[in-house]
């Protein structure tokens, strides 16, 4: 039997001031590979979905892009732990090159992250102030990495390009 079964549900919350922003959970089958759900509110600087040209742009502060990162990498680990309770998790290699994160120009405190939607990774959904957000466990990764990479890069000084 190949069930798509589902974990726990975490917040994506804003400390400053202090708001929920959306919630997240996994869901997987026995064979995999997971996905990463979200639902959102659109808070424009803190948290919001642009489309520009074919492209998708998750733009969002620097403290919600922490917790995003944080919280993407305990949804795939959880995946992984429901698909063999037993087994022990590590992130599988990484492929770059299908999420390109920057940051906004002048404004280190702004995160970017961009892709071309493709419905066997990653789709967004946006309906006035409500955005549903799917992310492939592999992506959710890549995703995480390179904002893992910018932020070290911003805080090291370092002038790069987009990651």
């Amino acid at each position: 039997m190949n069930s798509e079964r589902s974990g726990g549900t975490f917040l994506l919350q804003e400390t400053e001031p202090k708001r929920l922003l959306g919630c997240l959970i996994s869901t997987t089958t026995d064979t995999g590979p997971g996905w990463v759900q979200g639902s959102f509110s659109d808070e424009p600087g803190s948290l919001t979905f642009v489309n520009v040209g074919n492209k998708t742009e998750l733009v969002m502060s620097r403290g919600v892009a922490l917790s995003l990162v944080s919280l993407l990498q305990v949804l795939v680990a959880q995946n992984a732990y429901i698909r063999s309770p037993d087994a022990r998790w590590t992130c599988g290699p990484v492929e770059p090159g299908r999420i390109t994160v920057s940051h906004q120009p002048g404004n280190n405190n702004i995160i970017i992250a961009s892709w071309v939607p493709d419905p066997e990774y990653i789709t967004c959904r946006v309906a006035q102030d409500d955005i549903e957000w799917r992310i492939r466990e592999d992506m959710a990764m890549e995703l995480a990495l390179g904002v893992v990479c910018r932020l070290a890069q911003i805080a090291a000084g370092v002038d790069t390009r987009s990651i």
